[in-house]
């Protein structure tokens, strides 16, 4: 499994937990447009380091470092924090 691949499923949990309605909504949130994430989920096109970025910025509880290793989980919960 790739970061395109994790990149996606993350996605498509953030609709399965009703934060995004669609692919449009999280196009826009990451400023990028519904293609740019077909070209992803297809393989046409590589994840980015500024669309990864733009990721945690608009949803935070994205674990970027699970989408690039696949290591750890999807998402962070505020009991993973803390120390």
């Amino acid at each position: 499994m790739d970061e395109n691949f994790r990149f996606i499923q993350v996605l498509d949990e953030l609709k399965e937990k009703g934060i995004i309605t669609d692919y449009v909504q999280a196009a826009n949130d990451l400023g990028t447009n519904k293609a740019g994430i077909s070209d992803i989920k297809s393989g046409r096109k590589k994840l980015s380091i500024e669309l990864l970025r733009r990721l945690k910025l608009s949803y935070p509880t994205c674990n970027v470092e699970w989408v690039i290793t696949g290591e750890g989980e999807p998402f962070i919960n505020a009991e993973s924090n803390r120390i």
